[in-house]
């Protein structure tokens, strides 16, 4: 970001949200990107003004410029997430969650990983499908051949039990009424706090850009994923779906899609023959 407008934003001093005398929360993340982070201060300032939630940012940046834009607009409550810090504030708890990473990493390792993506929860909060997909982003493919899972698997089961423990007895703690949030994929924190915030049915508010910029008409959705019997049988739009497909994969219909077909490589058929022989 330019210096000149990152010295703006951080000059800028809005009291958007105040401090309510209310044990109502309502919990935001920071996305660490100036768009998603004024979406979700506008949304917090909602629950702020006409519900009277204070608001409780997660964050594990501690010194993040994106932090000061968020106390800039009133908010002052801050949770720091940081599995080392609360590994050591508490040893012999921490000790047992390694313990018991290490018996679930060797069973994994000897029950495959499409177990381990199906079943591997903690406090009955299945998370075994985002640190795979986190481990899919980084290292953009998997070996099922390996003996062993790979290490990232231990250090993310590990940190599975530290902050869902540590996240979920701050919901027990406190009377949490609403999460918002940009995204819940892959691991981290805000899709921890999705899978709690859905185990325990709070509502969750996922904003983007077409619902909160582009649209007038909208009210916030609770997403749950229910799937109903009616839905499966409504018509659908073949010629919509085609469309749909086609555009995303020309990267067209969202960013992600577009960083996706920018390291796209095209593969000619012979090649394809070389390796079947």
């Amino acid at each position: 970001m330019n210096k000149k407008i990152k010295n703006k934003f951080l000059n800028l001093k809005v009291d958007l949200i105040s401090q309510k005398k209310t044990n109502k929360i309502t919990i935001i993340t920071n996305r660490n990107s100036l768009d998603p982070v004024l979406r979700v201060i506008w949304c917090a300032s909602i629950f702020n003004n006409f519900k009277n939630n204070n608001i409780v940012l997660f964050t594990s940046k501690n010194l993040s410029f994106f932090n000061k834009i968020f106390y800039n607009f009133g908010i002052k409550k801050f949770e720091y997430i940081n599995s080392f810090k609360i590994i050591c504030k508490n040893i012999l708890k921490s000790a047992y969650y390694l313990n018991i990473s290490i018996f679930y990493y060797l069973y994994y390792s000897y029950t495959g990983i499409d177990h381990f993506i199906k079943s591997f929860n903690v406090n009955h909060i299945k998370i075994g499908q985002n640190i795979h997909e986190s481990y899919l982003k980084k290292y953009k493919f998997y070996n099922s051949n390996k003996k062993y899972l790979p290490i990232f698997y231990f250090k993310y089961i590990l940190s599975s039990y530290v902050l869902i423990n540590y996240i979920e007895n701050f919901f027990l703690s406190n009377t949490v009424e609403n999460l918002i949030i940009n995204k819940k994929e892959y691991f981290a924190i805000d899709a921890l706090l999705f899978l709690i915030a859905k185990k325990y049915k709070i509502r969750t508010i996922i904003l983007n850009h077409e619902k909160i910029l582009l649209k007038k008409n909208i009210s916030f959705n609770e997403v749950f994923y229910t799937l109903k019997k009616k839905d499966l049988r409504k018509k659908i739009n073949k010629k919509k779906i085609d469309k749909f497909i086609n555009l995303k994969f020309k990267g067209f219909t969202d960013i992600d899609s577009q960083n996706a077909f920018s390291k796209k490589k095209n593969f000619e058929y012979k090649n394809l023959e070389l390796l079947n022989r």
